[in-house]
């Protein structure tokens, strides 16, 4: 994937989970994600399965599911998921 195609990945599952969670939880994950010291900690986990709307985010955008058993492809959505942490998440 293209940085521009971990972007736009971003933010669709961004949607998909701020869609899913009321606003009063969104502030929440947002609270104990700046909270945390640890960069790659990610309190969605606490309120949904992110990794199915990751995958649900992928199918969205590339018109296909995920390869999960591919190392490329799973490196791709960690990429993915770190930046939608970095410019979504806290």
């Amino acid at each position: 994937m293209t940085n521009e195609e971990i972007q736009r990945l971003a933010a669709v599952y961004t949607d998909a989970i701020r869609d899913a969670v009321t606003s009063e939880e969104w502030a929440e994950i947002i609270k104990l994600n700046r909270a945390s010291d640890d960069d790659s900690y990610d309190a969605t986990h606490d309120f949904v399965d992110a990794n199915n709307y990751l995958i649900e985010a992928y199918r969205e955008v590339f018109g296909e599911y995920p390869r999960l058993d591919d190392d490329y492809t799973m490196a791709e959505l960690a990429a993915t998921v770190d930046y939608a942490l970095e410019a979504f998440f806290k």
